[in-house]
């Protein structure tokens, strides 16, 4: 894209950034260029929210192996666990199954990748097509 042109970025194109952000498959191959996959830890967000403090323990293991008998107290906030926003509206049904449909050939790619599934929901087939109006009688 040309960097003279305000929807332009360094990154790419800004107005379709928070949909490149999702496309995770890219990111690791840049990691796994510099990093060992096994010097990689990978944590679903799913997992986090669900079992945050068995997470952060298993993430804090993995980071300081030489303390792998430390035992770690940790405590997660859960005041505001499970919230949704009301500062907008949900997602029409029709654009989550678009974005389920996009994400799914880079989310196999990545399961591929990292040689393990995550899990995330499959695209919902499409509804059947509405039947012809009737015809009336002539």
């Amino acid at each position: 894209c040309d960097l003279s042109d305000f929807h332009c970025s360094i990154y790419g194109d800004k107005r379709a950034a928070q949909v490149r952000m999702g496309l995770y498959i890219w990111h690791l191959r840049r990691i796994y260029r510099y990093h060992r996959a096994s010097n990689v830890l990978l944590v679903r967000a799913e997992d986090f929210f669900v079992h945050g403090a068995d997470t952060l323990k298993e993430m804090l293991a993995w980071a300081t192996p030489n303390r792998a008998n430390t035992i770690y107290h940790v405590q997660i906030p859960t005041e505001h666990a499970g919230s949704k926003t009301t500062l907008h509206e949900h997602m029409l049904p029709v654009t989550e199954r678009l974005l389920r449909e996009f994400y799914a050939p880079f989310n196999a790619d990545l399961e591929e990748l990292v040689g393990r599934k995550m899990h995330w929901p499959v695209p919902p087939p499409a509804p059947p097509p509405a039947p012809p109006p009737p015809v009336p009688p002539a």
